[in-house]
């Protein structure tokens, strides 16, 4: 669902106010998104701004439509919600079809207060003059906050909300421009920070220490130091071998 983005703070405080109430079935993402005047993007959409809700639900069509109806009555310009086949999620969110230049970063977040919001709209709503093309909350919950019997490094994400928000950079004037406005946006929203981090949205060099307990580091590195001691792959959150002392 699309509204223009000057109701990006109603919009986000009610979308907030409904994951409270929803399932563990439905996932959704609340986002400030800029769209550039690009060819493939729709004529309906290329070159505005908006505040969009997009969110999947493994259910049936009635109950999906039952759950929407709260987003619905605050009456969206564009809604495209609809049953579509699992190989049509890849659209959901509207990703560019190549890869462009772009820089983001992240970070998640312990609790989405009415307070979060002003301050997300402070740096990144219809009057900030904000050169991110996305900012982005994440609803998360449910089985991504439940440590599995058995897992890997990572066994679940400890917080209420991922914060994801990116700009394209195809010069450097446009990349200066996106990095002061990425420490903005993740100042403003520092006091709801839970000092960890995902390593699907750290797009930016990352301390492995906000990922990963002491344990988990400990065991990765030794896995580092067997495979691969001479450091040759690296990462955005880098794991050093350990080293070698002369017997």
């Amino acid at each position: 669902m699309f509204w223009p983005l000057d109701r990006g703070q109603e919009i986000l405080e009610a979308w907030s106010r409904w994951t409270a109430t929803v399932p563990e079935e439905i996932t959704s993402i609340g986002r400030l998104l800029r769209l550039p005047s690009l060819p493939h993007i729709p004529d309906r959409l290329r070159g505005r701004s908006f505040v969009v809700i997009e969110a999947a639900f493994t259910g049936t069509a009635m109950s999906g439509t039952e759950m929407l109806a709260a987003l619905r009555a605050h009456r969206p310009e564009i809604d495209t919600f609809a049953m579509v086949p699992v190989s049509a999620l890849d659209q959901l969110h509207m990703d560019p079809p190549r890869p462009v230049p772009g820089i983001g970063d992240g970070a998640l977040l312990s609790e989405l207060p009415p307070e979060a919001i002003d301050a997300l709209i402070s740096t990144a709503g219809s009057s900030s003059r904000s050169p991110l093309f996305s900012v982005e909350l994440r609803h998360l919950g449910g089985a991504m906050n439940r440590p599995p019997h058995r897992h890997g490094a990572l066994a679940a994400l400890d917080a209420a909300f991922a914060l994801f928000a990116v700009g394209m950079a195809h010069n450097p004037d446009m990349e200066n421009a996106v990095n002061r406005h990425l420490a903005s946006v993740l100042g403003a929203l520092s006091p709801w920070d839970s000092g960890r981090r995902a390593l699907n949205f750290a797009a930016r060099p990352t301390d492995p220490h906000t990922v990963h307990s002491a344990e988990t580091l400990e065991r990765l590195r030794a896995v580092k130091t067997a495979y691969d001691p001479d450091n040759m792959f690296h990462a955005g959150a880098p794991i050093p071998p350990a080293r070698h002392t002369a017997p």
